[in-house]
């Protein structure tokens, strides 16, 4: 059976605890029949990851998380471990978002020790991978994308149980309004697999991997990306905060 499409809201570090209730009520009341064609989930601040757990239970919206540690416990102050996550109701958490590879400095290994982690705890690692506009315009995209893969899952064993999400997010898109064309982005998750290939056989890299897009997602154009072949999901920024669109993006998909 086909995985369903996810749409994965980041709401980064947007919303204040009332705005955040809000939503997430919101979304509630409006997806309690949403049905199976599609997976909707959710990436509140970390402080509000509880409440939102507590405030969309029994809905079939799920919880993610927008950054993981790399161990499950010791003295790492400021951070939060699988288990913690896991505790809270998070089936996803996402890792290698290139605002954390910019403002954090997080690299490739920084990131394969937290998928691997994630993948330990029981929750599905949605890895980002993208270009920023230098290297597009240095003609470097395919290369450094590659590379991105490469260094971030050797090692790493998925398996039918523990499957990984593969976000291309070309940061030139990210927040800017301008997304990036679906037919090059379908293409880049061919770059991407390819990669995929070069560290598994083909039946891994293609039963164990799913292909999302982020960058600039609204309505208008979201069905333009997921075509539930090459790309089965994209992660909302913006417009997931509001929900009157994050809602249009959806039933778009659904």
């Amino acid at each position: 059976m086909a995985t369903p499409p996810l749409i994965l809201g980041n709401w980064k570090m947007n919303l204040n605890r009332k705005k955040t209730g809000d939503l997430a009520v919101g979304l509630k009341n409006s997806l309690h029949d949403l049905g199976s064609g599609v997976t909707v989930a959710v990436a509140p601040s970390m402080p509000y990851l509880d409440a939102v757990g507590k405030l969309i239970e029994g809905s079939p919206i799920k919880l993610a998380a927008q950054n993981i540690f790399w161990e499950p416990r010791g003295a790492y102050t400021g951070e939060v471990s699988g288990p913690m996550l896991l505790e809270l109701g998070c089936s996803y958490a996402i890792i290698g978002h290139s605002e954390r590879r910019i403002y954090l400095h997080e690299t490739d290994q920084i990131v394969r020790k937290k998928v691997r982690h994630a993948m330990d705890s029981g929750i599905t690692p949605v890895l980002c991978v993208g270009e920023t506009f230098e290297q597009r315009q240095q003609g470097n995209k395919d290369v450094v994308i590659m590379k991105q893969i490469q260094e971030a899952l050797t090692g790493i064993v998925p398996s039918e149980k523990a499957k990984i999400m593969i976000a291309y997010e070309p940061v030139w898109a990210i927040g800017t309004g301008q997304a990036c064309d679906p037919k090059e982005a379908r293409e880049t998750t061919e770059v991407i697999r390819s990669a995929l290939v070069d560290l598994y056989q083909q039946h891994i890299a293609d039963e164990n991997f799913i292909m999302m897009y982020g960058g600039s997602v609204d309505e208008s154009n979201v069905s333009s990306y997921v075509d539930n072949e090459s790309i089965c999901g994209v992660i909302v920024g913006g417009a997931s905060s509001v929900l009157e669109k994050f809602l249009g993006i959806i039933f778009a998909v659904a």
